[in-house]
């Protein structure tokens, strides 16, 4: 074979593996590799936008509001952050339209180094010697065409012992302009059931899945001591 065709060769092998290398960022994710495939997901959003956060859980919570949903997180500690490029481009190839991002730098003294003084004579002081460290975490979220127009997390220990059950869920957000937001459901209401369906907590949003467009169901829920129901209707 050719010599100079071998080298050709070998280059282009050495360039598609260097861009298809794995990173500790990238390494760590979890969650669906491609938003696109997920159900409601809004095309024609454009390209991703990346958005420092120094608060994750109340930005995240936010853009819930909005109308976007968590699909993917990543999370390590390491000295090399990504760039903001590195972000967006993997966002872009997950299909997300908002990336979350707080890397929080710190000082850490994780070695000493002895001091050497002049004419190389060493001396018994030692001095730390600090490492720029970055616990980065990271919140890949996708616009989602909403049919309920909510969020909900589990219950909390102490109010499952309150309630006497484990068999609701709280309502974290509520999106704006959604059937559940027009119906006055509130973040902090704890759903009890679905037209009269016991929920299964592990099924989440599919709770709502035997409703189709146009047609109402009540959600019985708690408010503070108060038991409320609230009829809504889907888009």
């Amino acid at each position: 074979m050719n010599k100079n065709f071998l080298l050709v060769i070998l280059s282009a092998l050495s360039v598609m593996l260097g861009g298809c290398a794995s990173t500790p960022w990238t390494a760590s994710y979890e969650g669906p590799t491609d938003f696109r495939s997920i159900r409601g997901y809004s095309a024609g959003q454009g390209a991703a936008t990346i958005h420092p956060s120094s608060n994750l859980h109340r930005d995240r919570r936010e853009l819930n509001r909005q109308g976007y949903a968590q699909l993917g997180t990543t999370s390590f500690n390491g000295a090399s952050p990504p760039t903001a490029a590195q972000l967006a481009a993997f966002a872009d190839q997950l299909g997300a339209h908002k990336v979350l991002y707080n890397p929080v730098y710190l000082k850490v003294a994780v070695d000493a180094s002895p001091i050497v003084l002049p004419h190389d004579t060493p001396s018994s002081n030692y001095v730390p010697a600090p490492l720029n460290y970055a616990p980065i975490a990271a919140v890949f979220m996708a616009k989602l065409t909403t049919r309920v127009g909510l969020s909900m997390v589990q219950l909390d220990d102490a109010t499952k012992r309150r309630m006497g059950t484990d068999q609701a869920l709280i309502i974290d957000t509520v999106v704006d302009g959604s059937p559940a937001h027009r119906s006055d459901v509130r973040p902090g209401d704890i759903l009890l059931s679905v037209d009269g369906r016991p929920l299964r907590v592990e099924a989440g949003g599919d709770n709502f899945g035997h409703i189709v467009a146009g047609q109402s169901f009540v959600m019985k829920l708690r408010r503070g001591d108060d038991t409320i129901d609230k009829r809504i209707t889907l888009n």
